[in-house]
């Protein structure tokens, strides 16, 4: 008995994952269209009934726009914060548990692409092993530096006559 429990439960898991899997791939409207891929991609045998059930344990809900199932924000974030939780453990992360600053630069709207190079610049020329700088960046020419409070300071000046000097090279 205790075995056939254990094969229905690796089983379901293996229906959700699935499922899951199906949902990023496709667009899924209905159960029926659901249980219909599961036997034909993943080669597994299900009823509506349990593929209803499998979805509101996933916290599946349908989206507005398209009518088509996918993971609810909520579901998406914990989905997420599980991988994240793995990949963190993976690359043994540390925490920086001390007072940090942080500055915002911008480059001009037409040198948007520009922004990665940059913030790498950046890292490069003050962050070290015992003082780390991280530069980040976005699609619209931002970059945000955080660093540790005590370095606020020299980054602030050395930037101000980095950039002046490229100001100055212009006019």
């Amino acid at each position: 008995m205790k075995e056939q429990f254990e094969d229905l439960r690796a089983s379901k898991k293996e229906r959700m994952e699935a499922i899951q899997s199906i949902i990023q791939k496709h667009d899924v409207r209905n159960q029926e269209q659901l249980v219909n891929l599961l036997k034909k991609i993943h080669k597994i045998s299900t009823n509506q009934s349990a593929v209803s059930r499998d979805i509101k344990s996933l916290g599946l809900v349908k989206d507005e726009n398209t009518g088509c199932y996918v993971l609810s924000q909520e579901s998406r974030q914990k989905q997420l914060f599980k991988e994240l939780a793995v990949k963190a453990r993976e690359a043994e992360v540390e925490i920086f548990d001390g007072p940090v600053e942080g500055l915002l630069c911008r480059t001009s709207s037409q040198k948007i692409e520009s922004a990665p190079l940059i913030a790498s610049y950046i890292e490069k020329i003050f962050s070290t092993d015992q003082i780390p700088v991280a530069a980040f960046f976005n699609n619209s020419g931002y970059i945000w530096l955080i660093f540790p409070e005590k370095k606020k300071k020299i980054i602030q000046k050395n930037l101000k006559k980095i950039f002046l000097l490229v100001k100055n090279e212009k006019g």
